[in-house]
């Protein structure tokens, strides 16, 4: 179910936080609102910093919003890859950083960082799908191409 939010964009570019520029949330952002369309942006065959990954050899580059994403280890955000839009995953309250969970998309970061969000989840080190477990996947919410690439990897051909 995807709930409808007022007109105008539920969030702002905040700059200067401690991770740097990011997006916060506006107004009160109800579970499951899809709070942008990212339908037209730039696709890339190879990662670059601020990509998302969208398909084995697809990256999308969308300055305005996807490339302000920061990383967290309890995301409030999914990126919805068939639909190109973005939604969330629960409540989100006004002021809140939205955030998605980077090994979701990421199979294989063009650029790890060390994770200091503090949640009990908290991977610590981010590098992409490919370097976590299944157990540390577990209960995530994952998109298609990295659910194949690692059932690929369970069954010993990646």
């Amino acid at each position: 179910m995807h709930r409808e939010l007022p007109r105008g964009r539920p969030f702002r570019i905040q700059r200067h936080l401690p991770i740097g520029a990011g997006l916060v949330a506006r107004v009160g952002i109800p579970k499951g609102a899809r709070i942008h369309s990212w339908a037209g942006c730039r696709i890339l065959p190879r990662p670059s910093y601020q990509s998302v990954q969208i398909g084995a050899r697809a990256h999308a580059h969308d300055p305005a919003f996807l490339n302000l994403l920061n990383h967290s280890c309890e995301p409030n955000l999914r990126i919805d890859i068939a639909p190109r839009t973005v939604s969330a995953l629960r409540d989100i309250r006004p002021g809140e950083l939205l955030t998605i969970f980077y090994p979701a998309t990421e199979w294989d970061m063009a650029r790890p960082f060390r994770c200091r969000c503090s949640s009990r989840r908290c991977l610590r080190w981010v590098r992409g799908a490919r370097y976590l477990s299944g157990r540390r996947l577990a209960g995530r919410t994952l998109s298609r191409h990295v659910r194949r690439l690692l059932r690929k990897r369970a069954s010993g051909s990646a």
